[in-house]
């Protein structure tokens, strides 16, 4: 009983400790998101995004491999950790959608990010290779929670996006903005048909657009059906003229090179979440869950 007591103090006050050190972490995330200017996403570009990333999976594995039980793998490994950023991440997504503040690409977000994906990372090589129960199912869920992070989070210096009106006149290249800067892209477009589909009550029911791609190939884009340019671009058909015959509509031109690095992670979470589904819980999990089920102590 007395071991149990001791065991239930320490364990109390290594979570405060670890509150503590969260709350110091965010504390400085707060300073730069409220001092400094906005967030210098251009510079994390590749090859500086891939550099980090190589440097933290590397570092990270020597670290669980030649010190794990140090203080630092075992904050980053810790329950703890994970029910602290999981709340945040939750809280600021709320005020996200509610205020649009702080925007995705803060230096708040980037501070719970990182932190995030370096507590996924480490709970992952400290369950990947040691023999557990379910271990497919671990690394599949736990894995595509990384990629997908890391497709979204490293990959957000390198995804822009420009729109450009395309006409039945003449091929064109130039491309917009959101900020109104100009851009000559490296293929040329132009519309050769524009078909529109109304309900019965006039509203457009579906409208398709009819392009000649660099003078040579034709292609056809709808609302939600992309065309893929190449492995990281994608073209969106997002407006026309909205008149009986439209002489022009508007393209916009999506890049994301590390959109198969996200889309793998979502795949491997479903995969994992199915399985999760099909075995259910760990026995050790099962039987505290009926124990609890039963007015017994977990």
């Amino acid at each position: 009983m007395q071991k149990k007591l001791t065991g239930r103090t320490s364990t109390m006050r290594t979570d405060k400790l670890y509150i503590k050190i969260w709350g110091v972490y965010f504390g400085v995330a707060l300073l730069f998101q409220l001092l400094l200017p906005d967030f210098p996403t251009s510079f994390f570009a590749f090859p500086v995004n891939a550099a980090l990333v190589l440097l933290t999976l590397v570092g990270l594995w020597l670290l669980r491999k030649e010190k794990p039980f140090s203080p630092v793998t075992r904050l980053l490994a810790s329950p703890s950790t994970t029910l602290i950023l999981l709340s945040l991440l939750a809280v600021s997504c709320l005020c996200l959608g509610l205020t649009s503040r702080p925007s995705p690409s803060s230096w708040w977000f980037f501070f719970l990010l990182a932190a995030l994906f370096l507590h996924l990372l480490m709970v992952f090589y400290a369950g990947a290779f040691r023999r557990r129960p379910h271990r497919l199912r671990f690394i599949l869920i736990h894995g595509g929670l990384l990629l997908a992070l890391l497709g979204g989070f490293a990959g957000a210096p390198d995804t822009a996006e420009w729109r450009l009106p395309v006409g039945k006149e003449w091929p064109t290249r130039q491309a917009y903005t959101s900020q109104y800067g100009k851009i000559r892209l490296p293929h040329s477009l132009q519309l050769k048909d524009f078909n529109v589909t109304y309900y019965a009550n006039g509203m457009p029911q579906e409208f398709l657009a009819h392009l000649l791609l660099d003078n040579t190939k034709n292609i056809t884009l709808s609302v939600n059906h992309p065309y893929t340019l190449s492995p990281g671009d994608d073209l969106y058909l997002v407006d026309y003229e909205h008149v009986a015959e439209p002489r022009f509509c508007v393209i916009q031109v999506v890049r994301q090179p590390w959109k198969y690095v996200q889309s793998t992670g979502i795949w491997l979470l479903l995969a994992g979440c199915v399985m999760l589904f099909a075995q259910g819980l760990p026995t050790g999990m099962a039987r505290k869950e009926k124990k609890i089920e039963k007015g017994g102590q977990p």
